[in-house]
């Protein structure tokens, strides 16, 4: 891997708390190190989104930042959860690999029809 985010323009208190927020997500609800930095992305982008309603009468800024962020990851964990999306129904990969009838090694996506899958997806007329 070796890329970072890099984060140019966003006090650090920011950046600190959503890598953070980040780290705590991977490993749980279904997210692997491989999204850490997406997820990252989607922090930052839905904290610049609402940044301009920051209102400094109301709380302090670092607060104001905890709050989107921690919101944004429970939003996260929502849509990971929701319906057909929900990683705890999917109990295998399409990348698992396993021995067809000759012997030989095969990913299970190699095995699945594509046009048989989009006619059970389709709804009947």
């Amino acid at each position: 891997m070796g890329y970072e985010n890099r984060y140019q323009g966003i006090d650090d208190y920011a950046v600190r708390i959503i890598k953070y927020k980040a780290r705590q997500l991977v490993g749980r609800v279904g997210f692997t190190e491989s999204d850490r930095q997406d997820l990252e992305q989607e922090m930052v982008f839905d904290l610049l989104r609402r940044l301009p309603k920051f209102k400094p009468e109301r709380a302090q800024r670092n607060t104001f930042i905890a709050r989107v962020v921690e919101h944004k990851v429970a939003t996260i964990i929502e849509a990971q959860k929701a319906g057909m999306r929900d990683y705890r129904l999917c109990s295998c990969s399409l990348n698992d690999r396993f021995e067809n009838e000759e012997g030989g090694s095969v990913e299970r996506i190699d095995t699945i029809n594509q046009d048989d899958y989009l006619r059970q997806q389709m709804p009947d007329p």
